[in-house]
């Protein structure tokens, strides 16, 4: 098994491409990265490889599956695969917001969990727990964040159904009440009354 190593995420500067309420189009940026070999310290496992984005104005659907870094699960240089189960696998996040995060995806080339059928959401649960057991083994967290961005406009920049698990520790933030509530401004768990 390999373990992501504890490391600075490099994220791209979404602003040296034209962004979507600067440019004159309406169409949301989506992420394509081109293969990057990054070396390991000797001896070290890469976790996940630092791949820097380049960020295209083009709708998600006109993607191939041969520049979906997601289709590409064996390609070494964009993915770093963990488990695999049925027609699912996880593999750690190439920009982790927290250490030890995950990623499950379908093999197929889909957009949207609504698209996914019944076997395909029975596989991502059960996967969800492999790496679950798995996280809970190596890295001992206090609970979980697990979410997916579908769509452009709920902030997914892969063309590619995938769902985040995300570790979470007791003080990891200031105040994690509200959860994923919280990217709402007006979101204030403060002013919620019973």
């Amino acid at each position: 098994m390999t373990l992501a190593p504890e490391r600075q995420s490099v994220r791209p500067k979404v602003g040296s491409a034209s962004s979507a309420s600067e440019g004159s189009s309406t169409t949301p940026l989506i992420a394509i990265a081109p293969p990057v070999i990054v070396e390991a310290e000797p001896g070290v496992a890469l976790g996940s490889p630092l791949l820097p984005l380049q960020w295209v104005e083009e709708p998600a659907e006109q993607v191939p599956p041969e520049r979906c870094i997601f289709c590409r699960p064996a390609d070494l240089e964009l993915n770093t695969v963990l488990h695999r189960r049925g027609r699912m696998y996880a593999r750690w996040d190439n920009f982790p917001a927290r250490r030890g995060h995950v990623e499950i995806v379908p093999f197929r080339h889909v957009l949207s969990f609504f698209d996914l059928d019944a076997q395909e959401i029975k596989d991502l649960y059960a996967l969800a727990k492999i790496v679950k057991a798995h996280l809970d083994k190596h890295y001992s967290p206090d609970a979980y964040t697990i979410g997916i961005n579908d769509g452009a406009a709920a902030g997914r920049t892969v063309p590619h159904l995938h769902m985040h698990i995300i570790p979470r520790w007791i003080g990891d933030v200031e105040d994690p009440r509200g959860g994923i509530r919280r990217m709402f401004p007006e979101c204030d768990p403060s002013d919620w009354t019973r």
